[in-house]
C-alpha cells in the first residue's frame, strides 16, 4: 500500500476550478485498496470534507472569485498587478500564515511514513511545503503544474526580469521529481525548461458511474437554441467575435430564434456595445451559485467556450471544457484554431473551435438539422476515473 500526502491549497468546499481537481482524484483514492491518502487544505468555508484524512489548516477563509483584467495591459496595470510579468513571486509569499501553520503540521507528524508526496500549484506557498515536507520524509515529490508559472505563455516578458523568474521557477522545482500538466503544450515547455519528468493528466469530469445518455431535443420542432457561457470574460476571453456570428446566423435564418445566457462576474455588454443586435437575446446573469448553475445546464441546448485567440494562449486549457463534456451537449468554441482544446473537442466529438462565420453556420445547421450526435464513449476518455488510472500508473 502506498501512502500519499497531497498538498493542495484549494480544495472542497473551496469553488475554484482548482479545487475539484484534486478533491475528485481523492475520492478516487480513498476507494482504491492499494493507496492512503491525508489531505492539506486551508480552511475553506463552506459544508466541508467529513473525513478525519483532510486537514483544513490555518483561519477560515471565504472563496472569492478571481477577478479579471478587461482592457490591454497598461504600464499602471504592471505597476498594480506585477504578476503579469513575474509569477515566480506571489503576495501569499508576504502575508500568508497558512504556510506557517502547514509546517507545523508536518513537524508534528514527523513520525508519519509517506512514499508519495504530491503539490498542487497554485499558490506557490504549496510547492514550498512540498518541498519542506519532501526534507522531512525523504520520499517522492510530484509537483501538479495546473498553470505554467514564469512560462507561462500569456505573461508579458521584460527581458531581465524574465530571466530572473526564470531562476526562481526553477529553484522552487529543484527537489521535485516529476511533474504533471494539464494540456500538452505546458508538457513539452515544462519538460524542455525543468529537465525533469512530465506527465499529462487532463482536468476531467468525474462521471463513469452516472454520466447520463442525454435525450435529444428535436430543435427542427422547437426551432430555439438556448446558448450559455460560464466563467469570466475580458481582453484574452472576448466574446464579441462569437455574438457577431451567432447574429448574423439568426438574421439569416429568422425562422429560427435564439438566447444566450452569460452566467460571469462580467459584463457581455462591455464588448458589444456598439453592435446592433435585434435576433437573439442576450441575457447577463452575473455570478451564480452552484445550485443554478445546474439549473442553467439543464436549460442550455448549446455550450459557448472562450479562450485566449492568440498564439501564446494555445497551452490554455480552461476546466470549463470538461465541466461542458459532462453535460452531453454541443460546444461551440472561440479561441486559437491550434488550442490543445481542439484535440479535446474533436476527441470527444461534442464541439469544435470556430474560425469563420460559414463553420459556425454549418455547426449550428447540423444542429437544427438533428445531424449531431453525440458519442458516450468517446466523451468517458476525458472521465476523471480514467483520468486517475493514467495517474496510478504513474504513481
Amino acid at each position: 500500500m502506498k501512502n500519499i500526502l497531497l498538498i493542495s491549497y484549494y480544495f472542497e468546499p473551496c469553488q475554484a476550478i482548482g479545487a475539484k481537481r484534486w478533491s475528485e482524484f481523492f475520492t478516487l483514492f480513498n476507494q482504491d485498496e492499494e493507496y492512503t491518502i491525508t489531505v492539506l487544505t486551508a480552511n475553506w468555508k463552506g459544508i466541508k470534507v467529513q473525513d478525519p484524512s483532510v486537514h483544513y489548516i490555518g483561519d477560515e477563509i471565504e472563496f472569492k472569485p478571481f477577478k479579471s483584467i478587461n482592457k490591454q495591459f497598461t504600464f499602471l496595470d504592471t505597476i498594480k498587478h506585477p504578476s503579469i510579468y513575474f509569477k515566480s513571486i506571489d503576495k501569499m509569499m508576504l502575508k500568508d500564515s497558512w504556510l506557517i501553520h502547514a509546517k507545523e503540521w508536518v513537524d508534528a507528524h514527523k513520525s508519519e511514513q509517506f512514499d508519495i508526496i504530491i503539490a498542487s500549484f497554485t499558490p506557490i506557498n504549496a510547492i514550498r511545503l512540498g518541498t519542506y515536507a519532501k526534507n522531512i520524509y525523504k520520499c517522492k515529490y510530484f509537483v501538479d503544474m495546473r498553470d505554467m508559472m514564469s512560462l507561462q505563455g500569456q505573461k508579458v516578458k521584460i527581458p531581465l526580469l524574465h530571466y530572473i523568474d526564470n531562476c526562481v521557477d526553477k529553484y522552487w522545482l529543484k527537489s521535485a521529481d516529476g511533474i504533471f500538466t494539464v494540456g500538452p503544450t505546458i508538457c513539452e515547455k515544462a519538460s524542455t525548461f525543468y529537465k525533469k519528468p512530465v506527465h499529462l493528466i487532463y482536468n476531467a469530469f468525474m462521471g463513469n458511474q452516472y454520466i447520463p445518455h442525454v435525450q435529444r431535443n428535436e430543435f427542427n420542432k422547437t426551432k430555439k437554441i438556448v446558448f450559455s457561457y460560464l466563467g469570466t470574460m475580458g481582453n484574452k476571453r472576448n466574446p464579441r467575435q462569437l455574438i457577431e456570428w451567432i447574429e448574423r446566423f439568426f438574421t439569416n435564418h429568422k425562422e429560427y430564434k435564439a438566447e444566450i445566457n452569460f452566467a460571469s462576474q462580467d459584463n457581455p455588454h462591455d464588448f458589444i456595445q456598439d453592435l446592433e443586435i435585434n435576433s437573439i437575446e442576450i441575457h447577463w446573469l452575473g455570478y451564480l451559485k452552484k445550485q443554478e448553475i445546474s439549473q442553467l445546464k439543464l436549460d442550455t441546448d448549446i455550450f459557448l467556450l472562450l479562450e485566449d485567440t492568440h498564439e501564446n494562449g494555445k497551452e490554455n486549457v480552461t476546466g470549463k471544457v470538461f465541466e461542458y463534456l459532462l453535460e452531453q451537449k454541443p460546444v461551440i468554441a472561440f479561441c486559437h484554431p491550434d488550442s490543445d482544446i481542439k484535440n479535446i473537442l474533436s476527441n470527444s466529438g461534442v464541439g469544435k473551435i470556430m474560425s469563420s462565420y460559414e463553420e459556425c453556420e454549418n455547426f449550428l445547421l447540423t444542429i437544427f438539422e438533428n445531424k449531431f450526435e453525440i458519442d458516450h464513449q468517446r466523451i468517458l476518455q476525458f472521465s476523471r476515473e480514467n483520468q486517475f488510472e493514467f495517474l496510478k500508473k504513474l504513481l
